[in-house]
């Protein structure tokens, strides 16, 4: 095989080895990006434990500031 043609092709392996390492980087960031905030939320009190388990069935949760009137959402279990 002629060496010009081999290093062009070594190149695109390259290439797409780099491409593959960007995206694998981007998603691993946006998952630790997530984690972090979830996280959060749950260690400053604005979601509780059904919360967290609604998540994780892929539901939409909405945090709500804990106050005096909603301390005990209904479903909560202590």
């Amino acid at each position: 095989m002629d060496t010009r043609l081999l290093r062009l092709w070594s190149n695109c392996k390259f290439a797409a080895f780099v491409r593959l390492l960007n995206f694998v980087g981007i998603f691993v960031v946006a998952l630790v990006f997530a984690g972090h905030a979830q996280a959060s939320a749950l260690a400053l009190g604005e979601l509780n434990w059904n919360s967290e388990k609604k998540m994780l069935a892929g539901e939409v949760v909405y945090a709500l500031p804990r106050s005096e009137e909603n301390l005990f959402v209904e479903g909560d279990s202590f």
